[in-house]
């Protein structure tokens, strides 16, 4: 029996029961997969189609995450060089980029110029333990997934969360 009590109420409590619930979760052509998280707490299963679309929305965060932790790794291998030039400049008395000379003398001087190569790197830092998070949450860390990253790469997605947590120091829950 259809609920046509809800459309009289512009504000309030609006209860579907059966059908119209996913009627609810899937109006106008697009599925809201919270309905799938809410059956899955009830211990209840979804409908084929609901699966497929948060199959292919977690699919899609999975591979974005790994995107990001790619580059924000590339982004950090190159703070790094960059940091160890500074330094290493020491010996030449002064360090030159981008058409500028930074006096480097010593390692207080190494330690000025660096300034904002090391916070930029502590940014990162902390923006792969937050994407790290993320993976945990969508268990990214456990079973058997490999991802083509590029033709002829694999990656062994639960060795590459769990040996990136390790490194960045992110707790993995048991």
């Amino acid at each position: 029996m259809p609920n046509d009590l809800s459309a009289h109420f512009e504000r309030g409590l609006m209860i579907n029961v059966g059908e119209e619930v996913e009627q609810y979760f899937g109006k106008n052509g697009y599925l809201d997969t919270s309905y799938l998280e809410a059956l899955n707490l009830l211990g209840q299963e979804a409908p084929e189609r609901f699966r497929k679309k948060h199959d292919g929305e977690i699919q899609g965060k999975r591979l974005e995450i790994i995107s990001k932790l790619e580059g924000l790794t590339e982004r950090e291998a190159t703070l790094n060089g960059r940091i160890k030039s500074i330094y290493g400049s020491i010996k030449h008395g002064g360090f030159m980029e981008g058409g500028a000379i930074s006096v480097v003398e010593d390692e207080d001087d190494a330690r000025v110029v660096s300034t904002g190569p090391r916070m930029r790197l502590q940014e990162t830092t902390r923006e792969i333990q937050r994407y790290l998070k993320q993976a945990i949450e969508l268990r990214m860390h456990r079973g058997d997934l490999r991802i083509e990253q590029k033709p002829g790469v694999e990656v062994n997605v639960p060795v590459y969360i769990s040996s990136m947590c390790e490194k960045y120091q992110v707790e993995i829950p048991v």
